[in-house]
């Protein structure tokens, strides 16, 4: 478990204090797929960024298993252009990794027959798979996600969430995401927190729903109401 206790988190802006967490409460599972889902702007990225070490709490803590690996996929891949895929992906391990490893990371990305790539050259559902290969091959346990598909096209975005769920069950790594869209939490989550007023409103445990879902189930339409009567305050 990621164990979160008390956690604020506030920000000076203009002489005056914009608190965006507070006294957050939280225990966040470390297998599978957790996706926490908000408004823009409810604290999302700032929790994220704060379970990752990239921001300090204003209060209270949070723990992570002792000795796991926290990489980060951002919602822009943040590749370096003048690079290959293969040497994008070795950038943060070099001399650590051989480079069977490295082309074993690309093939688990799908991105097999392109490490001698330029990413300036690929697509940008390829650049996310470059992203995530990256953060994999740091042999982190726990990956962090802040809304990774937000700039893709409909048909690119569904591709890379089936590519997703693939890619955690076949490397078994954790991976905590942040997203606004719904359907994407739904599509996607082993375990879905809700993020309102600063604080985990709701959890749902959907790790026995299969990896194909219908979302116009009466089951997820159900889910669905309770997610958006805790984000706004009303029913669907």
């Amino acid at each position: 478990m990621i164990e979160i206790r008390a956690l604020s988190k506030s920000y000076d802006i203009n002489g005056g204090r914009l608190d965006v967490l507070t006294e957050l409460n939280a225990d966040i599972g470390t297998q599978g797929i957790t996706v926490i889902v908000g408004k823009s702007g409810c604290g999302k990225t700032t929790l994220l960024r704060l379970i990752a070490g990239l921001e300090q709490p204003t209060s209270g803590s949070i723990v992570i298993p002792s000795g796991s690996r926290v990489g980060m996929v951002f919602q822009e891949a943040r590749l370096m252009p003048w690079l290959t895929v293969e040497r994008n992906v070795a950038f943060g391990v070099r001399g650590r990794k051989n480079p069977e490893h490295i082309r074993a990371l690309i093939a688990l990305v799908g991105l097999d027959g392109f490490a001698k790539a330029y990413t300036s050259q690929l697509s940008g559902g390829m650049q996310q798979r470059v992203a995530l290969a990256r953060a994999l091959a740091t042999d982190s346990e726990i990956i962090l996600m802040d809304e990774p598909f937000a700039a893709l096209d409909y048909f690119t975005r569904r591709q890379m969430q089936t590519e997703l769920i693939r890619i955690q069950r076949e490397s078994g790594r954790a991976i905590l995401m942040v997203t606004h869209n719904l359907d994407e939490a739904l599509t996607l989550g082993d375990s879905l927190v809700v993020l309102s007023g600063g604080r985990i409103s709701r959890k749902f445990d959907l790790s026995d729903q299969c990896a194909q879902r219908d979302l116009l189930s009466p089951a997820f339409i159900d889910i669905k109401r309770q997610i958006l009567t805790e984000m706004e305050g009303e029913s669907l």
